[in-house]
C-alpha cells in the first residue's frame, strides 16, 4: 500500500540514499532546514529545535493529517559541535518528532548508530581531545534512543555502523571520516594509523542500509531495534589496509604502509616526540583520526540483523571487500580524475 512518508535529514548521507528508494514506492515529504534535496520531491522547510518544528499552525496540522510514518534521520554529527548543540538537535529534536508522530498516530523509524554500544569505550581512550571526541555525539544518540523507548510511541530503532557508499559504485553524498583515512593512506600521507591489525572496521553500504529501511517501511514493521552492520563479517583493520595497498598497486602506486599502533604506544611514544610538533592543521587531522579510531578499539563484533530482514543478505567478507574496492575507485576518480589516474 502506498503511504505518505515524512523524512528528516534528507540531505544527509543516509537521507540521500533513502530519497529515491522511498519516493519510488511511496509519497515522500522531506523536511529540510538549510539544504534542499533533489527536484521532484515534496519539501517543507522546518526547524526541529522549535515548537511545531517551526511551522505555522495550518501547515503543522496539515502535516499531521497527511503522514503515515516518519523516518527520522536528521542529526548533528560533527564531533566538535559541543554537548549542548548535540542535545538541542539530536535529543530535543527527536522529542519534537515524537510529538508530531503521536498527534498523527504514526510510527517513527529512528536512525541511530551502532556505535552507541561503544560510548564508554570511546570515553575511556586516553589522550582524546574534546574537539575531536565522539563522546558527546554518542551520548546524544543514546539519550534520543532512551526518549523514544520511554515515549511508548510505536517506533523502530535502526543502528547502522559506518556508512561507506553504494556497494557497486562507491558513490556517496558526503565523505565520512573513514573516507578521510582511506584517502590519506592511498595518497601516502599517513605514516601512522592508530589502530591494531585485529580491530574490526564495521561499515555498511548505503544501498544495503536503504533497502533494509525500505523493507521495514513496506512491511509495516512498527516496533523493534535493528542492527544494520557488517557484524561478525566486518573486515579487520589489517585486511582493510592490505586491500588499500593492493588497490594502490593496481594503479601503479607503491605506498609505504602506515605503522599500525595502539593507543598506549601513541601516547607513550609518538605523541610527545612526533604529534605535538606537527603544524596545527596536521595535528587536528591526527586528533580527529585518533578519536574516530577509538570506536574500533575492540575486535568484538556488533550484532547484525542484515539477512534477517527481507530483501537483505547476511554480509560476507567478500561482499565487504568488494564494497571497499568500490569506495576506493569512487574516491580516486572523484578526487584525482579517473580510477587509474595518478594519486598525489
Amino acid at each position: 500500500m502506498r503511504k505518505t512518508i515524512l523524512l528528516t535529514g534528507a540531505s544527509g548521507v543516509v537521507g540521500q540514499a533513502l530519497v529515491p528508494l522511498v519516493a519510488a514506492r511511496h509519497q515522500l515529504i522531506c523536511l529540510t532546514h538549510r539544504t534542499p534535496v533533489q527536484d521532484g520531491v515534496a519539501q517543507l522547510s522546518a526547524d526541529l529545535t522549535l515548537p511545531r518544528l517551526g511551522l505555522d499552525s495550518r501547515r503543522y496540522t496539515d502535516l499531521v493529517r497527511r503522514i503515515d510514518a516518519v523516518v527520522h534521520g536528521a542529526a548533528l554529527t560533527g564531533f566538535g559541535a559541543g554537548e549542548q548543540a548535540m542535545r538541542n538537535l539530536n535529543v530535543h529534536g527527536t522529542r519534537r518528532i515524537l510529538e508530531l508522530a503521536e498527534l498523527a498516530s504514526v510510527p517513527v523509524y529512528y536512525l541511530s548508530t551502532a556505535f552507541v554500544a561503544r560510548g564508554k569505550q570511546a570515553a575511556a581512550r586516553p589522550g582524546v581531545v574534546r574537539e575531536s571526541s565522539p563522546v558527546d555525539y554518542l551520548k546524544s544518540k543514546a539519550a534520543a534512543e532512551a526518549v523514544i523507548r520511554a515515549s511508548g510511541q510505536p517506533a523502530v530503532i535502526l543502528r547502522p555502523s559506518v556508512v561507506l557508499g553504494d556497494s557497486a559504485t562507491g558513490r556517496i553524498a558526503r565523505y565520512q571520516g573513514l573516507h578521510g583515512i582511506l584517502g590519506a593512506i592511498i595518497s601516502g600521507r599517513l605514516p601512522l594509523l592508530t589502530m591494531e591489525r585485529h580491530s574490526g572496521v564495521d561499515f555498511v553500504s548505503q544501498d544495503v542500509l536503504a533497502r533494509a529501511v525500505g523493507t521495514l517501511l513496506d512491511t509495516g514493521t512498527t516496533h523493534g531495534e535493528y542492527w544494520l552492520t557488517a557484524g561478525p563479517a566486518a573486515l579487520t583493520a589489517g585486511r582493510v589496509l592490505d586491500t588499500i595497498l593492493r588497490f594502490a598497486r593496481s594503479l601503479g602506486r607503491q605506498i609505504d604502509p602506515p605503522r599500525m599502533v595502539g593507543a598506549d604506544t601513541v601516547n607513550r611514544l609518538f605523541r610527545p616526540v612526533f604529534v605535538d610538533s606537527l603544524p596545527r592543521l596536521d595535528r587536528r587531522r591526527f586528533e580527529d583520526m585518533y578519536a574516530m579510531t577509538s570506536l574500533f578499539d575492540t575486535a568484538e563484533p556488533f550484532p547484525t540483523d542484515l539477512g534477517k530482514i527481507s530483501g537483505t543478505s547476511t554480509p560476507t567478507t567478500e561482499d565487504l571487500t568488494a564494497s571497499l574496492h568500490a569506495a576506493l575507485r569512487y574516491l580516486v576518480r572523484d578526487r584525482y580524475g579517473n580510477s587509474r589516474g595518478r594519486v598525489a
